[in-house]
């Protein structure tokens, strides 16, 4: 039952994960085709902008709810997993109104002051939409995760406003009309409205047939979110504080350089967040049992199974990073050719350490996983000022390559140290039993 479980969410995963990149890609492609160089770089910015907002929104909770959901319906606790989601989406909802008045009201002066561009009320205000409805988004895809529900939660993870953002980008683009930095900020954020909504009442539905029982409060929540919160904070900044770091000692024309090279080497880690979009729930429900080495024999499996593409994929982007660079974003960008290589040798260490992050979440490691991230996230962006305003964007490629590289080690070595499993990529092909 398990097998044919983790074989359908893997199809899911697998074709939302593959849609999500390629999407993302091809929406940078065309931004690209229709701001220029330093309107795109604006919009990297704020993206950064909006994903930091978006963590702060979520509380950690986004991946709470996977803990708690997935516990209940293993130990058939039914009430406690709707208890759980009421808790946590009405915290949610009430910090995402909170920071969608802030930004509105200050967003610009705090935009205008770190990036030195101005954006308006009217911009302010698609980015407080977009901030909001992406949180709740997240939200309602990683609840969808916890009830296993792979499927929906591919769709209402990104894959409907993905779709339905590219369709819109695309008709425009072949119509040679004029698009601003605004109309591409409610073309997506409108998109993630559409997506939610659907998606709150799909999960609406699911929650209202569990039985009223069982109480979840707000400070057990808190308890196991606030440390997921706080790695998730320094996990933004180990992903995007170099994008802002950019933004204030060099021209928004160098961040969409370095910006699009850095979304071409997220593709090295797709078949990961393929694997990470499938395992959580599999790992509560076989940490719960105490299931020790049937866990590693997974988890080592699957990350085998994720590096060897992944692996090509980096002697692709390391040998021929130029023609990539110019066939899909144009010749303007084929500078980002060595970023795009050092960044994808980082990317490769994180596939090569396999789901070990995750491991720590979903099995009371959140704390010493948060500890991990903070003091690597500190002493990147410590060295990353200094590596930006004296060697440029591939001394800060560099030092995001290695600091990566050295976060997910420490996760490795503190899931063995914890568990006494590996999760890394074996160097040979497994066999799976299932």
């Amino acid at each position: 039952m398990l097998g044919k479980s983790l074989l359908s969410g893997t199809a899911w995963a697998f074709s939302g994960r593959v849609f999500l990149s390629v999407s993302a890609l091809l929406l940078n492609v065309l931004l690209a085709r229709l701001l220029s160089p330093a309107e795109l770089g604006k919009y990297l910015l704020l993206f950064a902008f909006v994903s930091c907002a978006t963590v702060f929104c979520q509380l950690g909770m986004a991946q709470a709810v996977v803990r708690f959901v997935s516990a209940a319906l293993s130990e058939r606790k039914l009430g406690r997993a709707r208890s759980s989601v009421t808790s946590i989406f009405l915290s949610v909802t009430t910090v995402c109104v909170v920071v969608a008045i802030l930004i509105y009201v200050k967003g610009g002066v705090f935009v205008r002051g770190l990036f030195d561009f101005d954006i308006g009320r009217g911009m302010a205000a698609a980015v407080a939409m977009w901030v909001s409805v992406s949180a709740l988004q997240g939200l309602i895809a990683e609840t969808f995760r916890g009830f296993n529900e792979i499927s929906y939660a591919t769709l209402f993870g990104g894959v409907i406003s993905g779709a339905l953002s590219i369709v819109a980008l695309f008709l425009i683009l072949v119509s040679r009309g004029v698009l601003s930095l605004y109309g591409v900020l409610i073309i997506i954020a409108g998109s993630m409205v559409v997506s939610g909504a659907i998606g709150a009442m799909a999960l609406g539905k699911k929650v209202s047939t569990l039985e009223n029982s069982g109480r979840v409060g707000l400070g057990e929540v808190l308890h196991l979110a606030l440390p997921i919160f706080a790695t998730n904070l320094f996990v933004f900044f180990l992903n995007y504080a170099d994008l802002w770091i950019l933004g204030m000692f060099l021209g928004t024309e160098d961040v969409a350089v370095y910006g699009v090279a850095c979304r071409l080497a997220v593709i090295i880690s797709l078949p990961l967040s393929i694997v990470n979009a499938v395992v959580p729930p599999v790992i509560v429900e076989m940490y719960t049992h105490r299931n020790y080495s049937a866990l590693e024999t997974l988890l080592r499996n699957v990350a085998t199974v994720a590096a060897v593409p992944s692996l090509v994929v980096t002697a692709v982007f390391i040998l021929f990073g130029p023609i990539v660079l110019r066939v899909t974003f144009g010749d303007y960008y084929v500078a980002g050719a060595t970023v795009l290589a050092v960044l994808s040798v980082g990317q490769m260490a994180n596939v090569w350490t396999g789901s070990c992050g995750y491991v720590l979440m979903m099995t009371g490691g959140q704390n010493a996983l948060m500890w991990i991230t903070v003091v690597c996230g500190a002493c990147y962006v410590a060295v990353a000022f200094v590596v930006a305003r004296n060697y440029g964007v591939f001394g800060l490629s560099a030092c995001r390559a290695a600091v990566f590289a050295l976060q997910n080690l420490l996760a490795l070595l503190l899931v063995r140290k914890s568990l006494g499993i590996w999760t890394h990529a074996r160097f040979r092909l497994p066999t799976f039993h299932l």
